[in-house]
Formats: C-alpha cells, structure tokens, sequence
C-alpha cells in the first residue's frame, strides 16, 4: 500500500526547512490579519498551504526524483501537483488531518488506477510520544470505510524518523497519532492528481507566470489546465498554447 523512502534529508536540510515552513505559517497567518485562531475556526490551524508559490526552495521538493519516478508508475506521463502543504501538530492539540481521512477528502470510491498519490516528507521524528502513523493498507480499493473491529485488527502503526519520504495512494485510509510530546512534530505533504483534477488554491494564479516556460513545470504546476474566467480568456490562452488542439 505505500512505498517508502529513508534518509531523503540531511540534518542541515532538515533544520533549513523546519525554519521555513514556520516563517511562510507566520506569514499565511499574518495575511488573515494575525489571528491563528481563525484558521482553527474554520479547521485549517496548523497548516501551511502551497509553499512553493513563497519559497523556491520548495519546488525542489515537491520534483524529488524518486517520488515522481513512482508517481509517473501509476499515473502515467501527465499529472499535475495539487497541493503542498506543511502540517505542524502542535502538543496536545488536535489537527484536522489527526482522524482517519484519505487525502482525496470525501472522495468514497474506487477506480481501476489510482487518481492521485501523496508523497508524505517527515520532517520531525514520529514517535511513541510525538505519535506515528496509522496506515489501512489496501483500503484505497474499497469504497466505504471499515468497520471498528477491522480497523482494530489490520492497522498498521510505525514511527517515521525525520528525513523519511512515504509515498502512497491518496485514497488509502491513514492517521497520524495525537502529539503528546512538548514539541510540535512538522510534515510536509504533496498530492500529485491526475490532470483532470483541479487545484483547490490555483497555483498557476500564485505563481504570475513563473516557471511556466519550463515544459515540465507548466504541465507539473497546472498552467494548462487552470480555469479561465470567460470564453475570451479561454481562447486567449488556447491560442497562447496551441498544443492543446
């Protein structure tokens, strides 16, 4: 059900990204008018959306080689990043991400191949008393949830070090365990969809044009597939790309 991928990170790189990520939420809290507290009024707290679009640094890690090598296995040549987020499971609190959920949310169906796959980056040791990760294996090629009894029995619980990238189907059941340390325990997710799927937060409208004359991160990043506001900016831009026809 997921692959994984060890000592993606040095220490160095590890602090490097800890110190980003919080200085791009400080940021993202500070565009809502400074109040934290809003983003968990509406269940977003503790997350840091498409850092790429406010550090560079960030594009590096959502193209490392071995994530897209298995994300082009299984959703062939053209699949774009949806989202990237950093998560920050602060002591003792909860976090919407905490119960059972697949990362495609309220998406209870199967298909014949995956639609979308997570590359999940630890940036901060899973432990006992940080907590882990709980894993439903198999459980992206059935519709409903299971059963508390089935739950109890096939669980899979592990403890991920920092610097640990675990790649897997979007839509299989997983959990990370409540943070019961003093310190808050950092991950970063990238969910790669097939084209067809639409980025919640359009990155292309983020980005202004950057990147999008590299013909890998304009596929990558959803310049070709991002909404247009009328039929005259539709046309504008499919005469702009003419490879769509």
């Amino acid at each position: 059900g997921f692959t994984v991928f060890e000592n993606s990170y040095s220490e160095e790189e590890l602090s490097s990204i800890r110190e980003k990520i919080d200085a791009i939420y400080k940021t993202q809290v500070e565009e809502v008018g400074g109040d934290e507290q809003l983003l968990y009024d509406i269940g977003d707290g503790g997350i840091a959306r498409q850092l790429l679009a406010y550090d560079e640094y960030f594009l590096k890690m959502a193209t490392n080689k071995n994530v897209l090598t298995m994300v082009q296995k299984f959703l062939g040549d053209y699949f774009v990043l949806y989202q990237q987020n950093a998560n920050f499971h602060q002591p003792n609190r909860a976090h919407t991400t905490t119960p059972w959920h697949r990362d495609l949310t309220f998406w209870h169906y199967t298909s014949s191949r995956p639609l979308a796959m997570t590359a999940l980056h630890i940036i901060d040791d899973y432990t006992e008393e940080s907590g882990g990760l709980f894993v439903l294996e198999g459980t992206q090629k059935h519709e409903k949830f299971p059963s508390d009894d089935y739950v109890e029995d096939n669980k899979r619980y592990f403890t991920p070090k920092a610097g640990t990238i675990i790649v897997f189907d979007s839509m299989m059941w997983h959990s990370p365990a409540m943070n019961r340390s003093e310190n808050v325990k950092r991950s970063l997710s990238h969910f790669y969809t097939m084209h067809l799927i639409r980025q919640e937060i359009s990155l292309p409208k983020l980005l202004d044009g950057k990147w999008s004359d590299d013909e890998f991160l304009r596929r990558f990043l959803g310049y070709d597939v991002m909404q247009q506001s009328s039929p005259k900016e539709w046309r504008l831009e499919k005469y702009k790309n003419k490879r769509k026809s």
